[in-house]
């Protein structure tokens, strides 16, 4: 397999598809390909933004949880060696406080590369990028913490050139290559089997060719792994879509507006699949096959009630939500049942929405084992590194629901600092994340 475009000199890593490191040479560093955890170091620094340190403490938690302190360290300062020995000593590059660093002028990294193309929506660059998934090959575990994190990430990643390939398509239609946009969409789907907004857009194009008969094997076929997964239905929009088509009732064009808007993928209408912030696996656009209606009097109750559960108060001087690591903690329902698989899939949602805004969050996973207790929970945040949990609760409200977050300290008095709460349909889980994330923000500054 060939290695994506890189500069003609300087290290190299690729680690989207199969590991490759190269050193300044142009040669294979076997040794340190054979030594996980010394790869898996230099692996982590390397994916984290251009100006990021990560801190000794947080590098041991994460590589060496099972070590005392004294050991730990020891274990870093070795591999930082070997590390340094095998690219140079001019790759990972340290702070006067000891953080941590890789250089981007001393190594070029495939996933920054990736990610930087896909920020200025260079879509075709990005997807020519993305050789394969994160670390796709696996290999030998590191720890459980750092297998949690190479998850969370190829999740993120495998959202994002699904992005680029919706970006490809959307180029190709506009120059009217049906076909072209067609096998860029396939690429898409393939990546995010359960997105709607992949999926509105396949049925639309398949209008466009006249070829009914293939929109509605997409839409069955989709509507199957919709309900194996998560045991959920596609939504009535997506239905509508799907009877337009089959009618030959679609506007001109076959245009369903909007096709790109922010927050629009997630709302339940037509648009690109998230580039940040929403969980592949979660059916974040789906509609749970019932759905339990509360009166106006309950509704207000249960927010009342929720707000007092989760200790919010309003008049206190917020505090900035960034700096230190912050932990999602799981997503309690009242009202309906229904909604559980939407609330199982909220952490990882929230978590994702506030990696994209820079701050760094523990992967929930890292938190599933602590039992129901308050308490519990945020100390294993603590024992993680974080310096605040972001809690919540999600309500049925008939049709719609709402969700109630709040951020809390793991340390001292339990005082919530922000809240924010959102309202809508269970198809617009997407966006009400980033609502109620950029809420949090925006009550921090």
């Amino acid at each position: 397999m060939e290695l994506p475009p890189v500069p003609s000199d300087g290290a190299r890593l690729c680690i989207l598809g199969d590991l490759r490191i190269i050193d300044s040479r142009g040669r294979a560093v076997a040794p340190l390909e054979a030594q996980p955890k010394r790869a898996a170091l230099l692996i982590y620094l390397a994916v984290q933004p251009a100006g990021h340190f990560c801190s000794r403490d947080h590098l041991v938690a994460l590589f060496w949880p099972d070590f005392d302190d004294e050991r730990a360290r020891n274990s870093l300062r070795t591999s930082l060696y070997y590390v340094r020995r095998a690219m140079g000593p001019e790759v990972v590059r340290s702070r006067p406080d000891g953080a941590l660093e890789v250089d981007p002028q001393a190594l070029w990294c495939d996933v920054r590369a990736f990610e930087a193309a896909m920020q200025a929506k260079r879509w075709t660059e990005a997807a020519d990028l993305y050789r394969g998934d994160f670390l796709a090959a696996g290999g030998q575990s590191v720890s459980v913490e750092f297998d949690q994190w190479v998850e969370a990430t190829r999740r993120r990643l495998r959202r994002q050139c699904a992005e680029a390939h919706f970006g490809v398509a959307e180029g190709l239609e506009q120059a009217g290559d049906l076909d072209g946009a067609l096998v860029a969409l396939t690429r898409a789907r393939g990546l995010l089997p359960a997105d709607e907004a992949i999926l509105r857009r396949v049925l639309l194009l398949w209008g466009r060719t006249g070829n009914r008969v293939r929109a509605v094997q997409e839409y069955e076929a989709f509507a199957q792994t919709l309900e194996e997964l998560y045991e959920l239905e596609p939504s009535p929009e997506t239905r509508e879509i799907l009877d337009r088509v089959t009618a030959g009732t679609l506007p001109k064009g076959g245009a369903m507006p909007p096709a790109r808007g922010e927050g629009v993928a997630e709302s339940g209408r037509d648009g690109p699949p998230p580039a940040e912030g929403v969980t592949v696996e979660a059916p974040a656009r789906a509609a749970p096959r019932r759905s339990r209606r509360l009166g106006p009097v309950a509704v207000v109750a249960a927010l009342v009630m929720a707000a007092f559960a989760l200790g919010w108060a309003w008049g206190e001087g917020p505090a900035p939500l960034g700096g230190d690591a912050v932990a999602v903690l799981p997503f309690p329902v009242s009202g309906s049942g229904d909604l559980a698989a939407l609330a199982a899939a909220l952490p990882a949602l929230v978590s994702d929405e506030l990696r994209a805004t820079g701050a760094e969050v523990l992967e929930p996973r890292s938190l599933e084992d602590v039992g129901p207790r308050w308490d519990d929970a945020v100390s294993r945040a603590r024992e993680l590194g974080a310096a605040l949990v972001v809690t919540g609760q999600v309500i049925a409200m008939g049709d719609t629901l709402a969700i109630l977050v709040a951020t809390v300290p793991t340390s001292g008095a339990p005082v919530p600092r922000e809240w924010a709460r959102a309202t809508g349909r269970p198809s617009d889980i997407g966006a009400m994340t980033v609502t109620l994330v950029r809420a949090l923000r925006d009550h921090g500054r």
